[in-house]
């Protein structure tokens, strides 16, 4: 399946783990979708597995850079992700079907499939879940082995490979190969790639190019990176910015 190029993931500029402001409205949090879908922006937020199978909104891996607290987020359960607060705001790490509450359609959302490990229960409860949800989407994740699991389970949905300079991401040397040699775009036929704005252009966007398959920049956070996404990108994830006019907010 081909994009076609009025679809929402090549013409509207994407917020990057929601329309979030410093530590006053934390990312990937209720709030900043919220803000994102008043404004009428698509969001990119992260999920991950919980110890009791759930599905939370988050980023890291750790959960002291936003919580303040030590431990590991897959530890986590639905209860006790009510117990931890983004910040020193009232806004808590949010369960997905919390998001989908929250956005209700008004918005696409871009989920980034957070699985470094084995491939398969993430996925299939994120599928679950998506099958019952009638808002736009499209899923993206760095394991091209995720990609591939969606392309099998789920050929009609959406899919995307993330991608940038290898040596800044933590990742088996397996599936960095994948990347590297692009053999993911045989494995798993991404109808788009996510790619890091700094690493551009290279060899790698240029095929892509020849190839026609859209590249979305990530994450676009000056005027500078703005307008060189402008030039490379079919569209890009941002923040901190104006997405139109590429100006600091």
């Amino acid at each position: 399946m081909k994009l076609a190029h009025e679809h929402w993931l090549l013409q509207r500029p994407i917020a990057h783990r929601g329309l979030h402001q410093g530590r006053s409205v934390p990312e990937n949090s209720l709030q900043a979708f919220e803000h994102a879908a008043a404004k009428g922006h698509p969001v990119e937020l992260d999920v991950h597995l919980l110890a009791d199978g759930g599905i939370a909104v988050f980023h890291d891996d750790d959960l002291l850079r936003l919580t303040g607290t030590r431990g590991a987020l897959a530890a986590q359960s639905r209860d006790s992700l009510k117990k931890l607060h983004l910040y020193d705001t009232d806004q808590t790490i949010p369960r997905l079907e919390e998001v989908f509450e929250v956005i209700a359609g008004k918005i696409p959302i871009l989920i980034e499939v957070k699985n470094e490990g084995t491939v398969g229960v993430l996925e299939r409860s994120l599928l679950d879940k998506l099958r019952g949800y009638s808002g736009e989407f499209a899923v993206q994740s760095f394991n091209p082995l995720t990609i591939q699991w969606f392309k099998k389970h789920a050929p009609e949905i959406i899919r995307g490979q993330l991608a940038c300079e290898l040596q800044d991401i933590s990742m088996g040397a397996y599936k960095k190969l994948l990347l590297r040699s692009m053999y993911f775009l045989t494995l798993n036929s991404p109808m788009f790639v996510a790619y890091d704005i700094h690493g551009m252009p290279n060899r790698f966007t240029s095929r892509l190019h020849s190839m026609h398959i859209p590249i979305i920049a990530w994450t676009v956070s000056s005027e500078a990176l703005f307008h060189k996404a402008k030039k490379y990108a079919q569209n890009i994830i941002f923040e901190g910015i104006d997405p139109v006019s590429g100006l600091a907010l």
